[in-house]
Formats: structure tokens, sequence, C-alpha cells
């Protein structure tokens, strides 16, 4: 158990550094100011993240299960901490395979939504309930 949790915690900041390294470049590459955060960042590394879970999914599905270590440092760590939303994707491609299309597309529609309602409710909450900082 302490082996998968240190691969987890290992491919996590690999992750994290790698999508902080996609925002610096981006931001750099924009003439923005560094730190700053690039929408084209979130699609990159979310496309980036898709394509590597589906690379695995289709590795365990031709050859079968990996090693539990490995499997929790690529998909929960690394790919979990560059991107939840290649889970996302990845869920959605399980039920599609599983045969359940109107749960799928319910799943994406719904989590979407729900997801854009909830951060704009949580906006929205904290901008009605935070002083803002005076100006110099």
């Amino acid at each position: 158990m302490m082996q998968t949790v240190l691969a987890v915690a290992l491919g996590g900041a690999l992750g994290a550094l790698a999508r902080f390294g996609a925002y610096e470049l981006l931001a750099t590459g924009a003439s923005q100011r560094p730190g700053a955060h690039s929408p084209w960042a979130t699609v990159l590394v979310n496309l980036i993240g898709c394509f590597a879970l589906g690379l695995v999914l289709g590795f365990v599905e031709a050859r079968g299960p990996l090693d539990e270590r490995l499997r929790a440092f690529l998909t929960i760590g690394l790919l979990g901490a560059l991107t939840t939303f290649s889970t996302y994707s990845g869920d959605a491609l399980r039920l599609f395979h599983e045969g359940k299309p109107g749960s799928a597309i319910l799943y994406l529609a719904g989590s979407m939504l729900a997801g854009l309602a909830l951060c704009a409710l949580g906006f929205v909450l904290a901008r009605s309930t935070v002083p803002p900082v005076p100006s110099p």
C-alpha cells in the first residue's frame, strides 16, 4: 500500500509540474506575465491528458491490467494532477464501451452543466461575501 501511495505522490508531483510548465510556456509565448493563466494551456493539458489516458486504457485493453503501482502512478498521480478532464473523458468512454450511451451523454452533459453552474455559484458567493481589496 505504501508503495502505491508513493507512486501516486510522485506521479502527482510530475503531473503538477507538467501543468505548471505548460502554463508558463504558453504565458511566456503569448507575451503574458509569467504565472498568468492561459485557457490555451488548459486546453493543451486536457487534450494531452485525454490522449495519454486513451493510450493507457488501450494498452490495458490489449495487454491486460497494469501493475497497481504503475497504474496509480500514471492515472491517479500523473494524469490526475495534469488534468482531471482525462478521467472525465475516460469515464465517459467506459460508459460508451459498456453499451450505455445514454448514461455517457447524461454524464458528460450533466457534469459539464453542473460544474459550470457550481463554479458560477461559487464565484457569485465569493464576490458577495468577500470584501474587495481597497485601491491604493
